[in-house]
This record gives C-alpha cells, structure tokens and sequence, in this order.
C-alpha cells in the first residue's frame, strides 16, 4: 500500500521537484532522470509559492506601485493590511519584505511596530517615494522606504523579522504574499500590474483569499484606508443570498416576460422573510427608491424563491407562480440589487450596512461585491455559480452567464451539498502522447479535511466532452488517505512518449481527451447515467474544455506539458472548475 502524506522534502532552488519522487524516501527514483526533472522546475516559468498551511486572517489588501511617479494619485507607494478574523492580531515583530520581479529577497524589509489591529480593521504602511507628484496619504501607522517597482515585484507579509532569502521562499512565517506584472515567485499566477492611477486591491474589501494573487486582486482607483479612515463592513452571516437575476424581461427577444429575482438558501435552517426587501439603483445612482417589500413566507434550507419584478413589453414566456411580485425596473445593461433584512430605504450609492445580506452589481456599476458580475442578455440570466452555493463575496466570478431558469419553493430544489472532504486535485490528459511529460494520463486526488477518508467502493468514472456517462470506469482500491495526504491513478497511455509514473496508488484503462471531457469521483461504483449526472454520491467533478457539464464553467484544457491543477495545492473549492482549476507544469504527488 503506499504511503500518503503531505509533507515533502524541499530541494534548494526547486521547491515543487520532491513531488516528482515518493515522499520520505530521501533519494530520487534512479527511473527518472534528474536532469529532465531540473528542466521542468528551471524552464523559465513563474515558481508558486506554495500557500502556507497556517492560518492567516491578516492580510495584504492593497498595493500601490506608483508613488510619486509623474500621473501618481499619491506621493507615496503604500501597503495596506487587512484583519479579517475575529480576533486582534499583534504585529509584534513582523516585517515586510520586497524583492524584484527576478531578483533574490534578503535586501529591503519594513520592520512593522507592536501595534495591534482589531478585527475588521485596515492598517496602513507609507513606503517610498518616486517623486513630488500626488496626494500625502492618510495617516499612516507605520512607515517604511521599500522602493516598490511599478511593473513588477514581490512583496511578502511575514511573522517575523528574519530575513527571507531565494526567489521564491516558501517558510511557515509567511502570512501572505503578492506577486505581480512579469514576476517569477507568487501565490498562483501573479496579479496584473496596476497603472499610476490604478492600486491591486484584494477583492472582497480584503476578505477574499483563494491563493491565486491573479483571481483575489483587482485593478482600481487606490483607497488608502487606516484604523481610523476604512473599516469594513461586517460581514453579518447569511444564508439567503441571490441567486439568480434575469434583466430583459419584456424586451425584444426576451425568454421571460417580466425581470425576475431568485433567492436560494444555502443553510440548514429555515429562514424567514418577514420584513425583508429587494433594493435597487441604477449603474451610477444612490440607492432609496425602488424596493420590492417581501412577503413574511420562509424559505426552507436548499429551496428557492421567485421574485417577480417589472417588464419591458410583451415578449417572452410568463412566470409560473412567483412567490413574490414587485415592480423594481431593472436595467438591462448595469445596476446594483441588494437583498436587506429589513426594508428601511438604503441610501448612498454603495451602502454598507449589516443588515445587507447580499448585494450584486452587474455591468458598469460602481457598487458590488467585488467586481461587478458581467452584464446578460435578453436570452442570459446572472446564475451563482454551483446552483446558488458559491459565494466568495467577488460578483464577477460567483455569477455566470446562462439561460435564464427561474426557480421557486416548489419548482426546483437544488441537490443538498454532502459533505465529502476528498477532491480531485490534478488531472493530466496528454499521457504518451508526442511532446507529453508522462507516459499515461492520471488523476490525482487530496484529502484536505482533518479526517481519513476510505476510498473503498469508490469509483473514478469518465464520459466524453458531450457523451454519456456510464462506460469507463476505474475502480479505487480500498485504501485510506490521510488528511493532507494525495492519492495518484495511473490511467491510460496514449502512446510511447513521456516518464513512466512512480508507484501509483491505483492503475485504470480512462482514456482521458486531451481537449475536452468530464471526470467524477463517486463515493460507489454504480455507473452513472446522463450527460450531466447529479447525484449524492458524486463527490467531485470537473468538466474541461468545450463540455456541457461541469461545477460551474468548464476548467481551461491544458497543453502536452501541462495538467488541471486545482488552486492551493488542492485546497481551494469555490464549485467552479475554471477559478479552482489552473494549467501548470504536471507534477504528481506520491
């Protein structure tokens, strides 16, 4: 039986190489070649520092680059921390450490002081300066003179004071870390790089960490927030989000003949409306006018409910039984739609209230949670992503576009959420083919829960882009894998070309495509049916490619040299493939 675990040893100036060998065996596999593993960790790609296990509620929220810089909008380059735990953090003894895009860490630290930031709280750090051009920052707490280069860097929020070291260092001391513009060492993909004018603000008002630098931060007009000048919302718990917005009814070409509003609650309890409103303004508007007051019904846990709203004319099918009418106008092209637990008038044109259970801004508007979901069409609806589910307080990638499905109490439950800790964490599809890195395609699955999980009985089971399940099968053996711990099958081999995999924990006959399909990890070994099966035991699935099944959109189909891996060394599961899946290097875990 082989041995799981999620500890590995590290070879200097290659972080990722130990996954290539089996773990705790000290000495590579004279099967594979060291200099062919060396020319995958050194080919010149961005190295991901890995996201360290501990815990961090604090974190980099914002970061401008172009302090003084002729068009600069502030004086000074600053870095913003944010809490987003629920208890204080001392900065006794931390730093923050810079490094160029290429360049080695160890040269410029801002040594941070013993001040401690509440909960919900931003701190602010002035760094240095380009020139006289912009506006003198809010007071700042701390202050520093890291010379944070506009295109390119590395900044890095340590526990500590020691000096990190490497182009990539990878240390437990580690809170955070950003990587952005054309930089060689970052949490995921790097983050774009901002203009003059322009700061990378984490998404989420700071709250949202996935551990891809790229996904988590936005570009936008920096807002430099201290203890005293930004504090964030609370984020009040809620079940009842929205989960479904539909903006062209009426109008030409419509499918549905009035706008509507689904809410979905997510919980386990039953949750009441009674006093609750829908508040709605325009793209660029204050909030106060246009409310839909709720009816006092409840909403059961996994259940929906309708909200009819207003028409643009007389096209598209009627709504069947809403549980609510209103007549809220909602704009076609860009808005803000705020799902509030009581129906007192909002007011402002971005309101930050506790009793704002959702808000969704889609478009051009200058409100939302996040970025702003993209704006449908007359035969699209915004549709959260994994039926109502995900909600990672980012609109742009919680809502897809799809064709509108309107939903109430009794015309659709969603599938209840079992739990299931097992995932399907990288997936590599180009096995034996020419110019493939590995003889066989293979699936790689990781236990991120705190419990051992027990694959017997488990089946890995495949169907073709827009084909039926049913057909190919791999049987998993009745071993456990241990919290942390991966699990490697060995499936089918395209032809001669590649490494041969090391001792893999199971071997199937699946034959992967490498451009398009869909792969579910089922807790039994029953075949499923359908082209887009939606069963309890289907712990995981990942569509890739132009296929019409998948937990949210489709993953992107990675090249030869390339596999699906899931974000955060296989911890991150928002239920879309496309943000928790990137293409990278294949490096299977023993």
């Amino acid at each position: 039986m082989p041995t799981h675990s999620s500890a590995s040893p590290v070879l200097p100036g290659c972080p990722d190489l130990p996954h290539f060998w089996p773990i705790n065996r000290g000495l590579i596999t004279r099967a594979v070649n060291l200099g062919f593993l060396l020319s995958l960790c050194t080919g010149g790609a961005a190295q991901v520092a890995t996201k360290p296990v501990t815990p961090s509620t604090l974190l980099i929220s914002q970061v401008y680059v172009a302090g003084g810089n002729a068009g600069a909008v502030f004086r000074n380059d600053f870095v913003e921390l944010y809490n987003r735990g629920n208890t204080p953090v001392s900065l006794a003894g931390w730093s923050l450490q810079y490094a160029s895009a290429n360049g080695s860490f160890g040269g410029q630290m801002t040594r941070l002081p013993s001040a401690v930031i509440a909960p919900g709280t931003y701190f602010l750090v002035q760094e240095g300066s380009g020139g006289s051009t912009g506006a003198m920052l809010p007071t700042p707490e701390a202050i520093g003179s890291l010379a944070l280069s506009a295109s390119a860097g590395k900044l890095a929020l340590v526990r500590d004071s020691a000096a990190l070291s490497g182009v990539c260092p990878n240390s437990l001391n580690i809170a955070d870390l950003i990587g952005y513009g054309a930089v060689n060492c970052a949490h995921g993909t790097p983050a774009r790089a901002p203009g003059n004018a322009t700061a990378m603000l984490r998404q989420g008002d700071g709250r949202v960490d996935t551990g891809n630098n790229f996904m988590d931060f936005m570009l936008a007009p920096p807002k430099p927030r201290n203890g005293t000048v930004g504090k964030a919302a609370p984020v009040a718990p809620s079940t009842l989000v929205i989960s479904q917005i539909y903006v062209a009814g009426g109008n030409p070409g419509a499918v549905i003949s009035h706008d509507y509003v689904e809410l979905y609650n997510r919980g386990t309890t039953p949750v009441s409306l009674a006093g609750w409103s829908l508040q709605y303004a325009s793209a660029n508007g204050s909030f106060g006018g246009e409310m839909t007051r709720l009816p006092s019904v409840v909403v059961a846990p996994g259940t929906y409910l309708l909200v009819q709203e207003a028409s643009g004319g007389s096209f598209g099918t009627p709504l069947l039984n809403p549980g609510a009418i209103g007549t809220i106008n909602l704009s076609a092209s860009a808005g803000k739609l705020a799902l509030v637990r009581d129906s007192t008038p909002l007011s402002g044109i971005c309101p930050s209230s506790p009793n704002i259970a959702d808000l969704v801004g889609y478009g051009t508007a200058n409100c939302a949670h996040g970025a702003p979901a993209h704006a449908p069409s007359t035969a699209t609806a915004m549709m959260r992503q994994g039926d109502g589910k995900v909600d990672t307080s980012n609109n742009v990638s919680d809502f897809v576009l799809a064709p509108p499905k309107p939903r109430g109490g009794t015309a659709a439950k969603a599938t209840p959420a079992v739990p299931g800790t097992l995932v399907i964490s990288q997936i590599y599809v180009a096995g034996g083919i020419p110019g493939a890195v590995f003889r066989n395609d293979y699936v790689q699955l990781f236990n991120p829960g705190s419990t051992s999980v027990s694959l017997a009985g488990w089946s890995l089971q495949y169907a073709s882009a827009n084909g039926i399940f049913g057909g190919q099968i791999t049987r998993l053996p009745g071993v456990v894998v241990a919290p942390g711990g991966y699990f490697l099958v060995q499936e089918a081999s395209g032809g001669p070309f590649g490494a041969t995999l090391l001792n893999p924990g199971a071997t199937g006959t699946i034959d992967l495509s490498a451009s398009a399909g869909k792969l579910a990890l089922v807790r039994d070994s029953t075949p499923l049916s359908g082209a887009c099966p939606n069963g309890l035991n289907i712990a995981d699935l990942v569509g890739y490619g132009a296929t019409g099944c998948a937990r949210g959109t489709p993953a992107h189909a990675p090249s030869n040299v390339a596999a699906m891996m899931r974000q955060g060394d296989g911890r991150v599961n928002t239920n879309n493939n496309v943000t928790d899946f990137m293409t990278a290097p294949a490096r299977p875990h023993y």
